[in-house]
């Protein structure tokens, strides 16, 4: 028969098949046409007109394509069940197990490992082009539609008759269906009699939310025996709610949207099967949402020019925290060189500018001492050698902190703690006793009865050893919490000198940044 005889709807699609991916071009080098010179234009359809032209047959046609294993082009010309051997549709290999190593043979069944790989081939001829379909138990298996089904992390609940069917799709919805034979596989208990073991967790440790937000826990089990899961939820030491048991989750994954303080706690994951429980915990801290601040203001005082041992760095480290804070957007107020009379006056000017909702920032730079457990911060006028009683105390910072109440306040002492004993010390000394409804991160350059060390190795601004670590971990880590910046600024000063030891308080929320945006009421 003349490819000029095929029907216009035959022709139609063949056109349309060799046009995908221009599968026409490897069909003329077969036939040696050059599609420059013997075709009016490059495609399909030129070619086909060109294959008339020369009286090619469909005999001819077919060679090619089968030679090319273009099939699906095959199919429209070929009548059912021709193959390359010219014989039916047929099975030229049952179902068979590619990989082994998971899988043993025993009786007329396949035993594979709990949580092991099955892999399952099967090989047919036929043309037109065939289609594949997987079944376990006489029920198809979605998306298995080749002639290998591979199955990994195999359980029990996946036991069963597998068989494989092929079939040809012809004209106007004529086909011709061939079933494989069946192999059982099932799971090989022989193998694997233990309780259920885990292999992974999320979260792994301790994790903190706000309201709002979704708390999610998954747990990932071996592959294998049926498993059962149930959810707990327990309140916390000091909670004097009861255990609650989740019915509603019964998978490997706990999740709840839209979380309130009630959902704060620790969540039981107990996992089941024929041969124990084993059981994994998840606490989640749940806290009221975060606040961002409604401004953003930093007074900055550093002392140098003492009536005795006048210091090098601290003026340069004002400069350098300014740098530093003029980034995420503060209003910095710089003070230099003021009596102890000015420290306070400015101090208090300074915090009766604060609003309430604001990030606050206090830093001091120059020379200290602890008197009494209280850290006092030196004015230039100060006799180092006679502490007087009217020097600034730290604690009374904490007073103005506690009127304002701004969202965040974090002071920054970088002085000396050397303890000085007063023969008659008559200060009053103010510790406060407050509830604090604000956040406070107190930072001290060294410990009690250290020296903060001016000098740094490598400090190209002539910056103190603190302020060297501090601009560097606020350069290079700028979207993590202060409180992380500055427990890593400590490590870092700590492995630089072990004469100075830097600490860390804090009352309140530890999540704060200082890339928080600015709100305005």
């Amino acid at each position: 028969m003349l490819l000029y005889n095929l029907n216009q709807m035959h022709r139609m699609l063949l056109i349309r098949a060799l046009s995908q991916q221009n599968a026409w071009e490897d069909v003329a080098k077969r036939f040696d046409l050059d599609p420059a010179i013997h075709l009016k234009q490059p495609s399909a359809y030129s070619l086909i007109s060109a294959l008339e032209n020369r009286n090619c047959t469909v005999e001819n046609l077919k060679e090619c394509l089968c030679e090319l294993q273009l099939h699906e082009a095959l199919s429209i010309i070929s009548k059912p069940e021709y193959d390359l051997n010219t014989e039916k549709l047929r099975f030229v290999k049952q179902p068979y197990c590619v990989e082994t190593e998971d899988v043993v043979k025993e009786d007329d069944a396949l035993c594979i490992r709990a949580g092991g790989k099955l892999h399952l081939k099967v090989e047919a001829v036929g043309c037109p082009f065939l289609s594949y379909q997987w079944f376990r138990d006489n029920n198809n298996i979605p998306q298995e539609k080749t002639p290998e089904l591979i199955i990994t992390n195999f359980s029990d609940e996946m036991e069963g008759l597998y068989y494989c069917t092929v079939q040809q799709l012809k004209d106007y919805g004529w086909k011709r269906t061939v079933i494989s034979e069946d192999v059982t596989v099932k799971i090989n208990i022989k193998v694997l009699r233990e309780k259920p073991r885990i292999l992974s967790c999320f979260p792994s440790e301790k994790c903190v939310l706000e309201c709002g937000q979704t708390l999610s826990a998954r747990i990932e089990v071996l592959p294998g025996l049926k498993t059962q899961f149930t959810w707990v939820h327990k309140p916390k030491e000091k909670d004097t709610r009861k255990p609650t048991p989740m019915w509603k989750f019964t998978s490997n994954i706990l999740e709840i949207p839209n979380v309130n303080e009630e959902n704060d706690g620790i969540y039981e994951c107990r996992v089941r099967n024929r041969y124990g429980v084993v059981t994994k915990t998840f606490e989640f801290d749940v806290k009221k949402k975060r606040s961002f601040p409604t401004a953003k203001r930093a007074l900055i005082v550093t002392n140098s020019l003492y009536q005795t041992d006048q210091l090098r760095t601290p003026h340069n480290d004002a400069e350098t925290l300014f740098q530093c804070l003029s980034k995420y957007n503060f209003e910095c107020t710089m003070e230099e060189d003021l009596s102890a009379e000015d420290m306070r006056r400015v101090i208090k000017e300074f915090f009766d500018t604060v609003e309430k909702g604001a990030f606050v920032l206090f830093y001091f730079g120059g020379h200290g001492c602890m008197v009494s457990n209280s850290l006092y911060m030196m004015g230039c006028d100060s006799d180092l050698t006679n502490v007087k009683e009217n020097q600034v105390v730290g604690a009374h910072i904490l007073e103005y902190v506690d009127k304002r109440q701004p969202l965040l306040f974090i002071s920054i002492l970088d002085m000396c703690q050397t303890c000085v004993m007063l023969p008659n010390n008559n200060s009053e000394e103010k510790q406060s006793k407050n509830k604090w409804n604000c956040n406070v991160i107190q930072c001290c350059s060294t410990s009690q009865n250290r020296a903060a060390l001016e000098e740094s190795i490598g400090s190209a601004k002539g910056n103190s050893v603190y302020m060297k670590h501090f601009e560097n971990i606020i350069n290079t880590k700028p979207n993590i919490p202060f409180l992380d910046m500055v427990r890593e600024v400590n490590i870092s000063v700590g492995e630089e000198t072990m004469e100075q030891r830097p600490s860390v308080t804090l009352i309140g929320r530890s999540d704060f940044q200082l890339s928080d945006p600015i709100q305005r009421v």
